[in-house]
């Protein structure tokens, strides 16, 4: 039976069934937590908010030998102990197995909440995961960017749906 210590490598070649297999390392753990929120209550989200391409990689190689049983964690969890867990027959694998490329993580893992975006840090068109907030939220000027673009009227799909 593969090890269920956190941080520690289960064979990729020996997928196994898992009730909960969210098992991160600290870098990844940042990102994704570990453990998922019961959203059901939520009527609205966020949708397609452009993620800056180097921050979707960074992601990726961050929590790619991580492990998980799911490739979209807003929906299809197991809730009736009161917490997340895997659905049945749910195979615990690699992140990577579930999602082979950086894009595929940053789009997939929450239902397209992010979109990867082709602009870079810095350029105020897309938002940034790690910044220094010494020197500000480097996200405010996106937000502003893309509020003064709707208000203009000019078709945006991606900062609220629902």
């Amino acid at each position: 039976m593969a090890s269920a210590v956190p941080g520690r490598r289960m064979p990729a070649a020996q997928p196994t069934p898992a009730r909960s297999c969210t098992r991160t390392p600290p870098a990844c753990t940042t990102l994704t937590g570990t453990t998922v929120v019961n959203q059901s209550w939520r009527k609205e989200r966020i949708l397609n908010v452009p993620l800056c391409k180097e921050d979707c990689e960074r992601w990726w190689e961050d929590c790619r030998t991580s492990y998980t049983c799911k490739s979209n964690w807003h929906k299809g969890w197991n809730w009736t102990s009161g917490i997340n867990e895997c659905p049945a027959r749910a195979l615990c694998r690699t992140f990577e197995s579930y999602f082979p490329t950086p894009a595929a993580l940053c789009e997939g893992l929450w239902s397209h909440s992010f979109k990867v975006s082709n602009y870079s840090g810095g350029s105020g068109r897309c938002i940034q995961m790690w910044f220094d907030s010494a020197q500000g939220n480097a996200n405010e000027e996106v937000a502003k960017f893309y509020a003064a673009t709707m208000n203009a009227g000019a078709p945006f799909h991606g900062i609220i749906g629902s």
